[in-house]
């Protein structure tokens, strides 16, 4: 995918063994969601060819992508129902330290979680029953492979972020140079395909590589084969249905969709015969998907409509593609009145007059969904929800009588909820017939890892009032024995001046026991 920010426009944070494996003939052919299905994958099984009247189970997964670490985040842990499953990317190389795993390359695992609140949001996605894929790689950034050439260094790389998100099912997109970066493939292979040993559950692994209405290029193909070759057990090869420029010649992106589909499932046969396990066709569909960009492309010409969509859709359901998506969520709106003038692809909206989620919509109304194999779900245990403690809160607990504006975040009843505009006196679990109707957005539960101990507010610990002083929202004082938080920007208005309305002070008066101060550990810490 090439929508892709460039390094300013991002959020950017504050200062194996080689040796191939082969299956017995009873773990052949037939894709059965009891066999093959895992939860985003269907493994086709080593051995012989399977006879061409062999019945596939229709097993179509759809996830759309979505870019999380660009601003403003888009908050895919409430994705709403059109959409089942979510690809999350890009995890790559971080650009300082080439063997740990980073988004977007700066967001370590832990600053990802801090800055990010990638692991409750994740967590709360999963609570709503989908399911999060993880996506190494990407049009720009140094895929691990490339850039970590240890091999024991890359597979403790993937397996932290395997690890940490618990996943059944990883994405590695593969496209710019590291296509072209042959022993970055053989490393790629090794590394998980010892990780695919190692693991008790199934690890489902897409393959996303860029495709022509001829299919896959060589060195698709070559990246493909290093998998195959190395032992890692494909679940398949999904394939980026966009930019095909001139490639098209002459036919409608629909036409050279259905082409492109048509053709990397011929290679795919192919790929699984030269490394000794043949297929046939029908067990190839199964084993290829499809990524379109949609509305404008970066090819300007192209342009994915929803009747595209549609057609992808039902290209889907007729050859019984394994997977269906799309780059992406963030994208899923139209532009409006923020149309840009430029003839160029937005990462905020299609370029087309269509309702939000339009296409998730479409391409998510898959006749089946793939259910976890046996065990699989086993990999996610459910957190125990934690009762609110202002003394151990990561943030404070949300109170009717306290104003609170755009971006502030609250605990209440266990979970963490960001206001997304001036509120005061709205209860975050209150009911609303639409989620813009609440000036709350949930992010998801308070995790164990949030869990620090507050030094009680003093004196010591917040300046006394002062009537010439300047005030932020948020900011904190004391006066006559009393705690007050600023609700607003102001100057010269005594916190305990008697007013007829909450609404008309600045100010309003806090709890010691729920103020948020140093964690005891960072004050105990010696300079």
């Amino acid at each position: 995918m090439t929508t892709d920010l460039s390094d300013d426009q991002r959020i950017v944070p504050p200062a194996a063994s080689s040796k191939r494996r082969r299956l017995s003939i009873t773990r052949v052919g037939v894709f059965v969601a009891l066999t093959g299905a895992v939860v985003g994958g269907i493994f086709v099984l080593r051995g012989q060819e399977s006879t061409a009247d062999s019945t596939v189970a229709t097993t179509g997964w759809a996830a759309p992508y979505v870019d999380v670490t660009i601003p403003p985040l888009y908050p895919f842990e409430s994705p709403g129902d059109a959409v089942k499953d979510i690809v999350l990317s890009f995890v790559v190389a971080h650009r300082d330290e080439p063997c740990t795993p980073a988004w977007g390359g700066v967001f370590d695992l832990d600053t990802a979680a801090e800055e990010l609140d990638l692991d409750r949001r994740v967590t709360r996605l999963r609570q709503t029953g989908k399911e999060p894929i993880v996506s190494f790689g990407g049009a720009i950034n140094d895929e691990l492979a490339v850039a970590c050439t240890d091999d024991s260094a890359l597979v403790d790389a993937y397996s932290a972020v395997i690890d940490r998100y618990q996943q059944t099912t990883i994405d590695l997109d593969i496209e710019g140079p590291a296509l072209l970066d042959q022993a970055a493939n053989e490393r790629r292979g090794r590394a998980i395909a010892e990780i695919q040993e190692q693991r008790d559950a199934p690890l489902a692994v897409w393959i996303t590589l860029p495709v022509s209405p001829a299919g896959l290029t060589s060195d698709g193909i070559a990246s493909l084969d290093a998998l195959l070759a190395n032992g890692v057990e494909v679940a398949g090869v999904n394939g980026m249905v966009m930019n095909f420029a001139e490639s098209r010649d002459g036919r409608t992106m629909s036409e050279s969709v259905e082409d492109a589909v048509d053709a990397i499932a011929l290679q795919v046969v192919d790929s699984w015969r030269r490394n000794d396990t043949p297929i046939n066709t029908e067990q190839a569909y199964a084993l290829t998907g499809a990524t379109a960009m949609i509305g404008r492309n970066d090819v300007v010409t192209d342009v994915f409509t929803l009747d595209d969509a549609t057609s992808l859709r039902d290209l889907a359901v007729d050859r019984g593609l394994g997977r269906l998506s799309y780059w992406s969520l963030n994208r899923d709106r139209s532009c409006g009145s923020n149309e840009e003038p430029i003839a160029a692809a937005s990462n905020f909206c299609t370029h087309l007059d269509h309702h939000e989620l339009a296409f998730a919509e479409i391409l998510n109304d898959l006749p089946a969904r793939a259910e976890a194999a046996a065990g699989a779900e086993s990999n996610f245990a459910p957190i125990e929800l934690l009762p609110d403690d202002a003394k151990t809160s990561p943030y404070p607990i949300w109170r009717p009588d306290r104003a609170y504006i755009g971006d502030s975040k609250i605990v209440w009843h266990s979970y963490v909820y960001e206001a997304k505009w001036w509120t005061q006196g709205t209860n975050p679990e209150e009911p609303v017939e639409n989620s813009w109707d609440s000036p709350w957005q949930i992010i998801g539960p308070v995790l164990p890892d949030d869990l620090i101990e507050h030094v009680p507010a003093a004196r010591g610990d917040v300046s006394e009032w002062d009537g010439d002083g300047i005030y932020d929202t948020g900011d904190l004082i004391w006066i006559s024995g009393k705690f007050y938080e600023a609700k607003w920007w102001n100057t010269g208005f005594p916190p305990n001046r008697d007013v007829p309305n909450d609404w008309e002070t600045p100010w309003t008066e806090v709890d010691p026991d729920d103020l948020i101060v140093e964690p005891v550990a960072e004050i105990l810490q010696p300079d």
